[in-house]
């Protein structure tokens, strides 16, 4: 059982490290004041008229009072989608919309794809701090996870068209 609990945790911590590092770490490129993150790759797709929609997928398991009793997973979040709607109000034609799902036993959306803008933004962060108490599902089931998450995508993708992006936290 530890070994399992260190090996969740391991993954916890390099999902988060893989989503917030690179939010803040600028690339090596030539251009120095040139910063190249997962949002702003996202964004490049968007910029010009476009769209695109990202589907947030969190880990809601009664093991995350252990593994992540600070709530990481939940600031890496916000501070993804702080980013994303920063990047945003650089390239006021592109349109994004997002939404929140959980998944433990079972994959459950909790945020309906909302427009990522300026008035949506409270909504967005209430909803993701409701999962700093999401943590009481009795397993984490990742086939339920990610098959919930592509069914979403595939739905969304038949209905608009979108670019489209998962990211788990």
């Amino acid at each position: 059982m530890n070994r399992l609990r260190a090996m969740r945790t391991l993954l916890l911590t390099l999902i988060v490290g893989l989503v917030v590092a690179p939010l803040a770490i600028p690339s090596a490129r030539a251009d120095e004041d040139a910063e190249v993150t997962p949002a702003s790759r996202f964004m490049s797709c968007t910029r010009g008229g476009g769209q695109g929609s990202v589907l947030l997928l969190f880990d809601t398991s009664g093991s995350l009072k252990h593994t992540d009793p600070e709530n990481a997973r939940v600031a890496a979040g916000k501070l993804f989608v702080s980013r994303l709607a920063e990047i945003l109000g650089e390239s006021p034609e592109a349109n994004v919309q997002i939404a929140l799902a959980g998944f433990d036993h079972s994959f459950h959306k909790t945020l309906d794809w909302t427009d990522l803008d300026a008035a949506h933004l409270d909504p967005i962060n209430a909803d993701l701090d409701a999962y700093a108490e999401r943590r009481n599902g009795p397993e984490t089931d990742y086939w339920k996870a990610v098959d919930g998450a592509r069914q979403e995508l595939a739905k969304r993708q038949q209905a608009e068209g979108d670019h489209l992006s998962l990211i788990h936290i």
